[in-house]
């Protein structure tokens, strides 16, 4: 997952692509879904690797996940029943958009119950 400053984030990305192309592997870079990640994705997507879309609490963030071309979004699925969401709501709407694009759902942050 990408942290710090916009540079470091950038260099982040950059070092996890190279490396893993160096040894075979695919890599995927994590970015959140606020404003500064969301920011950076198209600079991080356009240096040739898949983008993971994280930190989503609502089925509309699946709208900017495919928008910017992410191969996956990660929904904070117990953190959005902590917080009173309608979490199968918004995992069904998700779930029903990933069907018409390339961004694929993903759950995160599941807990024991």
């Amino acid at each position: 997952q990408i942290f710090g400053s916009a540079s470091n984030a950038l260099k982040f990305s950059e070092n996890s692509y190279r490396v893993g192309a160096q040894i075979g592997l695919t890599c995927v870079v994590e970015i959140p879904l606020t404003e500064d990640g969301i920011r950076l994705a198209p600079q991080i997507k356009a240096m040739g690797g898949s983008i993971l879309m994280t930190a989503c609490y609502d089925a509309k963030q699946m709208t900017t996940a495919s928008a910017l071309c992410a191969k996956y979004i990660a929904s904070y699925f117990g953190r959005m029943y902590d917080a009173d969401l309608y979490v199968m709501a918004h995992m069904s709407v998700i779930h029903a958009m990933s069907s018409s694009t390339q961004c694929q759902p993903i759950i995160a942050a599941l807990r024991k119950a």
